[in-house]
């Protein structure tokens, strides 16, 4: 996801209608009135609208036309991905084959890359 951007309403109710985007539910709504989504697939814009102003950002993949990808790169993100990747290569090699020790430490390891972002 890429770095968040807020409107005052008045200004953002006329960027929300130049940019084409049409009202959704798919997001998490963090408190907000209404969420808005455009319709391409790859660099989407994603906006929620507040009390007294509106919130823009880009997600890599749009929920509405490639979830799969969305989920990975703009909900989990690069990092909480290869955190899990390494912690389960890590878990698997230390519990010598052992998957429940590689998916112990694939959580861990998410969580790590989770918070380093």
């Amino acid at each position: 996801m890429s770095q968040e951007r807020c409107y005052r309403k008045f200004e953002a109710i006329r960027l929300v209608k130049q940019l084409d985007l049409h009202e959704t539910k798919l997001g998490m709504p963090k408190d907000a009135l209404r969420q808005y989504r455009d319709s391409r697939e790859a660099n989407s814009y994603h906006a929620r609208e507040y009390e007294d102003r509106i919130c823009l950002h880009i997600d890599r993949f749009n929920p509405e036309k490639r979830p799969l990808e969305h989920f990975v790169h703009d909900v989990l993100n690069d990092e909480t991905v290869a955190g899990a990747g390494i912690g389960f290569t890590v878990g698997y090699a230390v519990g010598e084959g052992n998957w429940k020790v590689g998916l112990f430490y694939m959580l861990l390891g998410g969580l790590i890359g989770n918070a380093a972002s």
